[in-house]
């Protein structure tokens, strides 16, 4: 785009036009760009609110008059910018932007597709450099209006406008450059969002647009609330911390003024070095809508180099990075004015969304980024498709889901369940899904489709416990339309009983309601009986997670005979739980844990004598089942027989002692043996069994032997640590003496 460009004519711009003066409101004007004709906007709306926009087109060497001339005017027409269609998969090209330069920060902007027709193609290596904008689209009111440049083969050329979000239109006036111009990918423009199939297709590699990227820009907004100093102070923290992400630990950086800021158990300092105005200014930048969007995650994280901007400042993201990661481990304590920035829930979910990529599983993703969000609820699953571990992507849970936004958010999340559990033979997908109480979420589609729309309840997930995941998960039918899913998996018990705590306020609050419901029953057991409930209830209301559960120890959590021991002492005492009577540290802390775990949920007991956690839509009559390739329990609900085929609900996951361990397909470990979390030393955690009596550890599971039926592992994965798999079928169980059978969940 130099001088030679074409000369234009009026053909060039539908609605006609002539030689007309320049609007007075227009009387600042001042010349712009580097094309021979420039371009000047003015939006305004119409009858029945429909936007238009008028084109001024001005020569620069029409300057003889006291305004410049306006050659051509394009008169109240719609924005008229056509996307030219690209190449169906599996081509994967892309449109390339170019920013056009200016010197004058108020100047229109101006864009252009450099590369139109042919594109480029995403997959080749000696691809074009290009940059790619990280950012917020931000409110569709009022948009702003471009000017977009098309350019032919043959280098004729279309002037259009389009409208863009007010946030885009302030971050490409920071983008141009003053005299050179800048090539840039930016979704809201480089796909038509119009076209549901495109856009489709282009989402389906975006992350490969990020990860090819010479340079990602993250748009965090304008200048504002101290937004520069705030950069500062971030970078000053950065540069004197080296973080290891793999192992969660901090180490000072060889010219660090301050070694302390790598100790996480040491505050920010006091001396005064840093001030209020630091520590307001990084909560206000922290605070910017960025850092909660669910689709910038991948941007950031499949960068090979990328830029955090506010307004004309910037920060590397090596040193945001390792700021933010201090500011959230760091101790809250002491007088530092830092310390309100310190183990919050806005720090731990910045931190999320900084960190470095790292392999996850689909399950675990869902967790870690439900407070993050987005507008359509489809991409709550296409925003972290390319995110997932080697063992999904390359299993082919990834790469059978293919983002279409013709598709009802119902049949997508269906079929990311179907296409997840028949990719990976896992059915902990499952753990997210269940019928929904009065409180929300979505009824009128299938129970086992979890809705992940709706914030969830809190679920089992993470439990150092196998269930039935030994297993590959064995589905045994399903329907094309989704309408239902049958899986393979053991009848455990029938629950008789639910409670509901009355108060979780605080941890001691808790332990009063607790009392309240279970004080009565405990005290009816018998004396043989009453240790068999109280290692139930113990191990249920702690999540299964104790000090001795890990390895090494994990002194978080309490030791299983304190809690036992406490139980026994809130079940059969009088005690006043109220925290300013008590100051026992330990009874506070199990508190605190159990009500981590009663959240969402309430306590039941079955028939058999057992005690559980489920969801709060459990009812008395629920069945709690183990399925193949489920690690937790679920509880599912009868609902309807059609002939000989009976129709169940998915409640949701529970714990409950005795078959946490796979103990209905495997039967009980020795007395000696119990299942372990144990972590090596990078820090990588794998389900294992515990032989008490010599201290070894093994991953296999000994009772694999046990059965003699020569199972060999299919199959390790390692997106947590490792553990192996095993394929079985009904026929093998039921010789066995399992008492497996097919569930339908509708």
């Amino acid at each position: 785009m130099t001088s030679q460009s074409p000369a234009f004519s009026t053909n060039e711009l539908p609605g006609g036009g002539g030689e007309v003066s320049v609007p007075k409101a227009f009387s600042h004007l001042r010349f712009f760009g580097s094309l021979r004709v420039d371009v000047l906007i003015h939006t305004f709306r119409g009858p029945h609110w429909i936007r238009f926009t008028q084109i001024y087109l001005i020569s620069k060497t029409s300057t003889d008059n006291q305004f410049p001339t306006v050659k051509f005017c394009h008169k109240m027409v719609p924005t008229s910018f056509q996307y030219r269609p690209l190449p169906p998969p599996p081509a994967k090209l892309i449109r390339l932007l170019s920013i056009h330069p200016s010197e004058d920060n108020t100047a229109p902007i101006c864009l252009s597709f450099t590369n139109q027709p042919a594109c480029i193609d995403i997959q080749d290596e000696a691809i074009t450099p290009y940059e790619a904008l990280s950012y917020v689209w931000g409110s569709e009111a009022d948009p702003a209006p471009i000017a977009m440049i098309t350019i032919d083969a043959d280098g004729s050329t279309k002037h259009n406008t389009m409208l863009v979000t007010q946030n885009l239109a302030t971050a490409l006036r920071h983008l141009r450059l003053p005299s050179s111009p800048r090539t840039i990918w930016i979704d809201a423009i480089c796909i038509n969002q119009n076209d549901w199939t495109e856009k489709g297709h282009q989402v389906s590699f975006m992350g490969d647009v990020y990860e090819k990227a010479a340079h990602v820009v993250i748009w965090l907004g304008p200048e504002g609330d101290d937004s520069s100093h705030a950069l500062n102070i971030l970078r000053d923290i950065g540069s004197q911390v080296t973080v290891d992400w793999n192992m969660q630990s901090m180490t000072p950086t060889p010219n660090a003024r301050d070694p302390s800021l790598a100790d996480i158990d040491t505050p920010f300092p006091d001396d005064g070095h840093y001030t209020p105005r630091d520590a307001n200014a990084v909560e206000a930048l922290l605070n910017r809508s960025w850092f909660e969007r669910l689709w910038v995650l991948q941007e950031q994280a499949l960068a090979n180099n990328a830029t955090f901007q506010a307004g004309h400042s910037t920060i590397s993201r090596l040193d945001l990075r390792n700021a933010v990661y201090c500011t959230n481990v760091k101790n809250s304590e002491g007088s530092s004015p830092m310390a309100k920035l310190c183990r919050t829930d806005r720090a731990w979910l910045v931190v999320a969304m900084c960190r470095p990529r790292f392999p996850i599983n689909l399950t675990e993703m869902r967790t870690y980024c439900e407070e993050m969000k987005c507008k359509d609820p489809r991409d709550r699953v296409y925003a972290l498709l390319r995110l997932l571990s080697g063992f999904e992507r390359e299993g082919g849970a990834a790469e059978v889901v293919r983002p279409d936004y013709t598709a009802s958010v119902a049949e997508v999340y269906g079929d990311v369940v179907l296409k997840y559990i028949q990719a990976t033979r896992k059915g902990d997908i499952l753990a997210h899904a269940g019928v929904k109480d009065e409180e929300g979420g979505s009824k009128w589609w299938p129970s086992w489709i979890p809705d992940w729309s709706y914030e969830m309840e809190r679920h089992m997930y993470g439990l150092p416990c196998s269930g039935g995941e030994t297993f590959l998960a064995v589905v045994t039918d399903t329907s094309l339309e989704g309408t239902f899913l049958s899986m393979v998996g053991v009848q455990c018990a029938e629950i008789t009983v639910t409670a509901l705590p009355d108060d979780t306020t605080t941890p001691l609050a808790t332990l009063a309601s607790f009392r309240k419901l279970f004080r009565d029953v405990f005290a009816k057991v018998t004396a043989v009986q009453q240790p068999i409930l109280l290692e139930s209830m113990s191990r249920a209301v702690s999540a299964g997670r104790f000090r001795e559960t890990f390895i090494p120890p994990e002194n978080y959590y309490l030791p299983m005979s304190d809690v036992t021991d406490m139980l026994r002492k809130v079940l059969t005492t009088s005690e006043d739980f109220r925290e300013e009577n008590n100051e026992d540290p330990n009874l506070v802390l199990l508190g605190k844990h159990m009500t981590t775990w009663v959240q969402g949920r309430q306590y039941f007991m079955t028939s058999d004598g057992r005690f559980g956690l489920g969801p709060k839509a459990t009812q008395p009559g629920d069945i709690v089942c183990l399925f193949l390739g489920t690690d937790t329990p679920l509880i599912l609900r009868a609902t309807e027989k059609d002939r000989h085929l009976e129709f169940y609900q998915l409640v949701g996951d529970a714990f409950m002692h005795g078959i946490m361990a796979g103990e209905p397909f495997l039967g009980p470990l020795e007395s000696y043996q119990r299942q372990v979390y144990a972590f090596n030393e990078s820090n990588r955690g794998s389900l294992s069994i515990l032989d008490e009596r010599t201290g070894e550890v093994v991953i296999k599971d000994p009772r694999i032997e046990r059965l003699g039926l020569g199972l060999k592992a299919v199959d390790t994965f390692t997106s947590s640590g490792g553990e192996l798999r095993y394929e079985i079928s009904m026929q093998q169980l039921k010789e066995k003496g399992v008492a497996v059978q097919d569930f339908c969940l509708v």
